[in-house]
């Protein structure tokens, strides 16, 4: 009997240290799922202010995108502005500069709406021959855009364009520049193009082309 009951005992005492530790470890997985179930609402506390802030930014987004277009309504309306002004520019200056080189105008210089390519064109007479002079009007010219022109011009496809609209040659070439850029003048003499400025004739243009 005394050592049924010592063994009863034995198997007490472990069954109770099994049982302190299943407590101990019912509190570990309770202080577990507390600090999870705080977790999850850190992480949706979170959440709740990271959309509070993409909400913000949506409508900040938004409010910069209607500006952005905004800008690029009033930048295209004062393209548009300046390029007029340019234009307005190289054909108050021919009406100038023909004559003392003795040209007759035969009409009102006129802008030809043709991609951008030629802006002023007028026709002009001189010891009974008519030419076409053509001119680029830019806010600012530079011998990148006078080697351009001068290609342009000097592309008989392209002449033949011209004459096709009407502008039939042969051509006195002109580039006008509200700017020039140091380089201009030297690739207008380089390339045969006249360059003109609100102040007169910079380099006299080279010779007549053909029409293509």
């Amino acid at each position: 009997m005394e050592e049924a009951v010592a063994a009863l005992a034995e198997a007490q005492r472990r069954t109770e240290e099994r049982v302190g530790r299943l407590e101990e470890a019912m509190a570990a997985l309770a202080e577990a799922q507390r600090r999870t179930e705080e977790a999850v609402a850190a992480l949706a506390e979170a959440q709740r202010r990271t959309d509070e802030r993409v909400g913000r930014l949506e409508k900040a987004v938004e409010r910069l995108d209607a500006t952005v277009e905004g800008l690029r309504s009033e930048v295209g309306r004062l393209s548009r502005v300046v390029g007029a002004t340019a234009e307005e520019g190289a054909e108050s200056v021919l009406r100038v500069i023909l004559p003392r080189k003795g040209y007759r105008l035969l009409a009102e210089p006129r802008l030809v709406a043709w991609d951008g390519e030629v802006d002023v064109v007028v026709p002009a007479e001189k010891d009974g021959q008519v030419i076409w002079v053509v001119v680029e009007a830019k806010v600012r010219q530079s011998w990148r855009a006078i080697e351009d022109w001068a290609n342009r011009m000097r592309s008989e496809g392209f002449r033949r364009s011209l004459a096709a609209a009407g502008v039939r040659g042969p051509y006195l070439v002109y580039a006008f520049g509200i700017r020039v850029d140091e380089g201009a003048e030297e690739a207008a003499r380089k390339f045969g193009i006249g360059l003109l400025t609100a102040g007169g004739e910079q380099v006299p243009p080279g010779e007549l082309l053909p029409p293509g």
